[in-house]
């Protein structure tokens, strides 16, 4: 990604290359929908550009590090019926020190909850 931030331009982004292995995934463009649907309601409540574009590259950082919700947890799959219902978010706030991710988490219901990995976690998953 080339960037030059400009008055005009704030985020800088003057070109950029998806690979094309992951441009031509089905999920890539579930994604692309996603984040605009995210990016306009994020609008409605004065989110910048660039304070989008931030908060995403942080997201990609940290997907590494998701968490699945102690509330919302279905840990008796096998016996419940219904559909699945994915529980893991993704970390809003992180702090890292001494190797170690510390993550505050929100998932869709409103839940909060902490949660630490080391940095080396995801290395493993």
């Amino acid at each position: 990604m080339t960037t030059r931030p400009s008055k005009n331009n704030p985020t800088g982004i003057t070109n950029y290359e998806i690979p094309s292995a992951l441009a031509a995934l089905p999920e890539w463009q579930d994604l692309a929908q996603a984040m605009n649907r995210c990016a306009l309601a994020g609008g409605d409540l004065g989110v910048t550009q660039t304070q989008w574009i931030d908060a995403v590259r942080n997201l990609a950082s940290g997907i590494s590090f998701m968490d699945c919700c102690p509330e919302c947890d279905r840990g008796d799959l096998d016996i419940v019926d219904g559909e699945y219902v994915d529980t893991s978010a993704a970390p809003a706030v992180t702090e890292v020190t001494d190797r170690w991710v510390r993550g505050r988490y929100v998932c869709r219901n409103g839940h909060t909850w902490r949660c630490g990995y080391s940095l080396t976690s995801p290395l493993y998953f």
